[in-house]
This record gives C-alpha cells, structure tokens and sequence, in this order.
C-alpha cells in the first residue's frame, strides 16, 4: 500500500491567492518534492500573512526540460514568460505540480498553533499524517 504524502510549502500571497481563485492550478518548483496523484500540499502563505490557508490535492506532477515545461503550464501558471525564465534561471529542468482540488481552511492557522517547533519551510517541507490532520481540526 502506498502512503500518501503530505507537503508543507511555502507560497508568496500574492500565489496563494490566485491558487485559491481557481485562477493558478500549477504551482512550480525548481525542485520538487517527491509526489505524486493523490499527495496533499499544504499552503503556508509566506510574509506577511504568515498562515496556513489552504489544502491542494496533487493531480498530476510534471518534470521536464524548462522550454517544454513552459509549453505546457504558461496558461496555468499566472505569470509571464519573463517571470518563469528568471525562475528557472540556471536550471535544464523543472517541474509543476498541478492541484486536483483546492480546499480553502475556514480558519487559517498559524505554524505556532500546530506545533510550537514548526518553522516555515524554505521551499518545503514533509509533514506526518498526525500534523495534517490535526490543520483540518
């Protein structure tokens, strides 16, 4: 039996918004964390919100070389080819995680509330089962 999967990530607000709009439906990563259909990614919203406000279910997760990732995600991603190639800058490929779902927390919550040891993560973070659900609590 396979385990799901859960990933705390941290996701500029301005990101986070457009995920939560329906408007972003792949997040991209210069590297991703090891996921796959059925994963969760949870969204901490970085400065200066600071807050878990969201729960994404992963659909699909794609890896590639940085032109062909391009040509895929750039009607999904919300932002320009300029912004994506400053993105990747350096790297050959890529990859984008895009969300099956998108839950909204009704109450979002900080780090501190769920753990008085949790940081933010840099890009991401693994997270246990026990963390994830206590979020929807």
């Amino acid at each position: 039996m396979i385990k799901t999967k859960y990933v705390l990530m941290s996701i500029k607000p301005c990101y986070a918004r457009l995920i939560k709009t329906g408007e972003k439906t792949i997040e991209l990563r210069r590297v991703a964390p090891k996921i796959t259909t059925g994963d969760f990614i949870v969204i901490y919203e970085s400065k200066p919100v600071q807050r878990i406000t969201a729960i994404c279910e992963v659909g699909t997760v794609l890896s590639m070389k940085i032109p062909e990732l391009w040509n895929q995600v750039q009607n999904e991603v919300c932002i320009t080819k300029n912004t994506f190639e400053e993105y990747f800058k350096g790297k050959e490929y890529g990859s984008g995680i895009r969300f099956k779902s998108v839950s909204i927390l009704e109450t979002s919550k900080t780090l501190h509330e769920l753990s008085p040891s949790l940081l933010p993560p840099q890009s991401y973070r693994y997270i246990s089962d026990v963390l994830f659900n206590s979020m929807l609590q």
